[in-house]
């Protein structure tokens, strides 16, 4: 059956995990609760529900009827009228580089330039490829992906957006990305020992995803 996402959802710990970053990784977010216990399990039922469609209508495909008009005109087998069902515009076929990241992390890939690509198309990686090139499906609007029926579909669960575990800030071991998750308005600019911000490394939790 039809349903949505509560937009007004989000969990007790960040104002900014709502719905859409459920989204990301639903198999463990679909679990967090707001303030008032209610999990999003529940209220982002687009998100967590399988059985949940989008009220969205399908479209309709268009049939053309036999061109006979005039019994004496047709044979006698009249082919089954022609259904066209719309697709896609296609441009040329392109792909991510799945071995580019950024110079800051490299848990900054392709997917993660995709949540931001006005901004991130423009980073680079040590070797000075900027993600304009490397990551073309995400950066080039004329871009198409070439399908291959071999793709897992667990697959994407390895690019997700998530926080580094190993992140810390430069003073104190304690305060990690859930640390900063708290208070980000004050935290997300505060940076490790190699002066790496929480906001590059902590994209949950500063909502950079």
């Amino acid at each position: 059956g039809a349903c949505k996402d509560d937009p007004n959802w989000y969990g007790k710990h960040n104002t900014a995990n709502n719905c859409a970053i459920v989204a990301h990784d639903p198999k463990h977010r679909c679990k967090w609760e707001n303030d008032a216990g209610e999990k999003a399990q529940e209220k982002c039922q687009l998100t967590c529900d399988p059985d949940c469609d989008a009220e969205t209508p399908a479209p309709t495909p268009t049939v053309l009827a036999p061109t006979c008009i005039y019994d004496d005109d047709c044979d006698d087998e009249t082919p089954a009228p022609t259904v066209l069902v719309p697709t896609p515009t296609t441009g040329g076929a392109c792909k991510d580089d799945p071995n580019w990241y950024g110079k800051h992390n490299t848990a900054n890939n392709c997917a993660i330039v995709a949540h931001d690509p006005k901004h991130r198309c423009k980073w680079e990686n040590d070797a000075g490829e900027k993600a304009q090139e490397k990551c073309q499906l995400t950066c080039d609007p004329d871009c198409d992906a070439e399908t291959d029926s071999s793709d897992d579909p667990d697959s994407d669960e390895e690019n997700e957006c998530t926080d580094d575990p190993d992140w810390a800030v430069k003073f104190n071991k304690e305060h990690n990305c859930d640390y900063v998750a708290l208070d980000p308005s004050m935290r997300c600019g505060w940076e490790n020992s190699n002066g790496v911000a929480a906001d590059q490394n902590c994209p949950v939790a500063c909502n950079t995803c």
